[in-house]
């Protein structure tokens, strides 16, 4: 086996990300943000946003067999049992020779033998750019960061885990010249290459700038054929935005259908009031009332059609529902005829959220979500996402259960499990075990390991 089977990963190549709030970029969403200071974008133009020497030299690791901490959150899925979202050689060697079509041997040569200047080590060739506007949220999921929400912000702030004058300089938006090489980049490098264009947050369906970069992209394709190359436009969101932004974003699909593939991606993983404790101020009634005004209008009459997924994070506080979950996911389809791909992604940040924290107990949760699977697998294998298709969720619920077997620090996971809900139930004045009832038993044992451990 060469050094690298265990590290080549296109992700680092084809997988940019950009955030507006704070000036920086990485690749693959799993890594470390890179800050893009003023001085590489004088010395480097458009390379500083994503080929500046930091990036470039963690490429050359990758194909060289060396496993970075930048990556660490794969690794530890990896050794965990897990399925990582790391794609691994076969996939990096299709990707590259999209553009180089040497014989294989030539290629696997080329890569063995690449310095750090070698084209190979440069990422020119996007296949999913993704976009942060900012970090404006409405909501403060259990397992998120101020990074991507300012109602998150607003309560550290408070409660004095970080000082404000800190996250105003770290979410100090962009500055010209930043907007200026991103624009370069993406109209030399990004705009005939790139597949998918994924907005996140924050929450953009309330950032007036998300609306703003849509009508810039509908300008630079405006002479796009959608006949000839498939451009989707993904947008994530927790869909529990008022009416106003609501039905603006609405009233500007049938505009985006024409021109491109919309995927609408719903962070969603619980039901009712399990969802909103996860989902801290999330209203599940005007979420659902949401969903339904968005499919309830007619799309057939435009070029392109409306795709649905549901990002299902999976986490410490899902895992007992998923199947009631699946099965809502499954009347979605009954009802709107529009049948949802199943994402898979799973939380390893914080790690005391991680589902791997669990006991073996709760794996039976894990096998009646897989049984119900099974069961409709056939019906739902309408949907077209190749990463959201229901069989494949078989199986990626199948390494959930393995990490769980094969969990490392789950003392110390465990006992930060107690305390840090402990506090959160106490600042949000809501209660994990009345709301979960089947977790208290698993509750009660993270409070033994904590007095055991640490006392009170």
């Amino acid at each position: 086996m060469s050094s690298n089977d265990k590290t080549l990963c296109r992700l680092r190549w084809s997988y940019p990300v950009v955030n507006f709030a704070m000036q920086s970029t990485r690749t693959c969403c799993r890594t470390p943000s890179y800050k893009v200071d003023e001085e590489s974008l004088k010395t480097l133009g458009k390379d500083a946003l994503f080929n500046s020497p930091y990036l470039k030299e963690r490429r050359f690791e990758l194909l060289n067999g060396i496993k970075h901490s930048d990556c660490n959150s794969c690794w530890a899925l990896e050794d965990s049992g897990i399925k990582s979202p790391r794609l691994g050689k076969e996939d990096f060697f299709y990707y590259i020779n999209e553009f180089d079509k040497s014989e294989p041997e030539v290629l696997r040569k080329k890569i063995d033998n690449a310095s750090i200047d070698s084209d190979l080590v440069k990422a020119d060739k996007p296949r999913l750019l993704e976009i942060s506007m900012g970090n404006t949220c409405d909501l403060k999921c259990s397992y998120c960061h101020y990074h991507y929400s300012t109602a998150w912000a607003k309560e550290m702030v408070k409660f004095g885990d970080i000082p404000k004058e800190e996250i105003d300089n770290e979410m100090a938006g962009t500055s010209g010249e930043f907007d200026t090489q991103f624009w370069k980049w993406f109209e030399e490098d990004a705009k005939d290459e790139v597949e998918i264009i994924n907005f996140i947050g924050g929450e953009p369906l309330i950032i007036p700038k998300f609306y703003d970069f849509l009508e810039k992209l509908l300008e630079i394709y405006k002479d796009h054929d959608p006949n000839s190359r498939k451009v989707t436009i993904s947008i994530v969101t927790n869909f529990n935005s008022n009416d106003q932004f609501i039905n603006r974003f609405i009233s500007m699909l049938p505009k985006l259908l024409d021109k491109f593939e919309v995927d609408l991606n719903l962070s969603m993983e619980a039901l009712a009031e399990r969802a909103e404790y996860i989902r801290f101020g999330l209203n599940w009634n005007k979420w659902n009332a949401n969903l339904d005004k968005l499919l309830s209008q007619d799309y057939s009459k435009h070029h392109n059609e409306l795709l649905l997924s549901f990002q299902v994070a999976i986490n410490v506080l899902s895992i007992s529902s998923l199947e009631e979950f699946l099965k809502f996911a499954k009347s979605v389809y009954d009802k709107y005829g529009i049948a949802p791909a199943l994402r898979q992604n799973i939380v390893s940040f914080p790690d005391w959220q991680s589902p791997t924290i669990l006991t073996e107990d709760y794996k039976i949760y894990l096998d009646n979500a897989i049984d119900y699977l099974r069961s409709v697998k056939d019906e739902m294998s309408v949907v077209k996402h190749p990463w959201g298709q229901w069989d494949h969720y078989i199986d990626f619920l199948g390494t959930v259960k393995e990490g769980i077997d094969t969990a490392q620090n789950i003392t110390e996971r465990r006992v930060k499990f107690f305390t840090w809900f402990r506090e959160y139930d106490k600042r949000r004045n809501v209660n994990l075990v009345g709301t979960f009832p089947e977790m208290n038993t698993f509750h009660s044992s993270c409070e033994l390991l904590f007095l055991t451990t640490e006392g009170n």
